[in-house]
């Protein structure tokens, strides 16, 4: 934006904002889709989930559970998905393989 007039940079912003405005957001987002992994099951729209076990020993059936869970909010507008994992946390329970994630 440097160079740019005080009106043009106004502008630039406004259209910014408008392509940002008219992104779907994560309520409008598909919930248990036929055919999908949870079909019949259903997560609130529009909200923050966190799934974790006490026992390292279910940490496999916990991730696939999340992301089968979380797979349906993604598509052409929303076309990722952020996994966090600490590293000492990878030490007990491993890494997810990622060709068995596609």
């Amino acid at each position: 934006m440097a160079g740019l007039s005080k009106q043009q940079t106004l502008e630039e912003l406004r259209a910014r904002i408008d392509g940002l405005e008219k992104r779907p957001m994560l309520a409008d987002a598909a919930v248990s889709q036929p055919g999908s992994a949870l079909q019949g099951f259903a997560l609130p729209k529009a909200m923050l989930h966190e799934v974790f076990t006490d026992a390292p020993r279910n940490a496999g059936a916990v991730l696939g559970f999340a992301l089968a869970a979380s797979r349906e909010f993604l598509s052409a507008d929303r076309p990722a998905l952020l996994y966090l994992q600490l590293q000492h946390e990878t030490a007990e329970t491993g890494f997810p393989y990622g060709a068995g994630l596609g």
